[in-house]
């Protein structure tokens, strides 16, 4: 009898060691934090038979501040942009070689596109991607 009294107080211990730690997790996530995260930008969506040949910027740091609770699925996440091309590009730049993708331009997008990021956001490098589109080379094997 005195066996199963031992088990019980420490099974009683350990919900309420886990029921504290909840707690403790629980006011910790609600709590405002803020962090910074570098994340890769890739484009998608080119125009068929184009390519980037050129890329000033391939990563971007974006700071948030936000609740815990919307900052921790960021570090589980994988650090890559992918930007569409055709919805960042206005008409006219669609109609260049040449393009610049400024700051406004990207955290529109991002806002738009990433609304599982929090809002509090700042992109903290002072960018401007250029990017050259070209069309494909075709690879000739000799």
């Amino acid at each position: 009898m005195a066996k199963n009294s031992g088990w019980g107080k420490r099974r009683l211990f350990l919900i309420c060691l886990f029921i504290s730690f909840l707690a403790w997790f629980a006011v910790k996530m609600s709590k405002n934090y803020q962090q910074t995260y570098d994340f890769a930008i890739e484009f998608t969506n080119l125009p068929n038979g184009k390519e980037i040949t050129s890329q000033s910027d391939t990563m971007i740091s974006i700071n948030f501040e936000s609740q815990g609770v919307y900052l921790l699925p960021l570090e589980f996440r994988k650090k890559v942009l992918e930007v569409d091309y055709d919805a960042i590009c206005t008409p006219t730049q669609k109609k260049c070689r040449h393009i610049v993708i400024n700051k406004e331009q990207l955290a529109n997008y991002i806002a738009e596109y990433y609304p599982s990021f929090p809002e509090n956001m700042q992109i903290l490098n002072r960018i401007n991607i250029a990017l050259t589109i070209d069309p494909k080379q075709e690879h000739t094997e000799q």
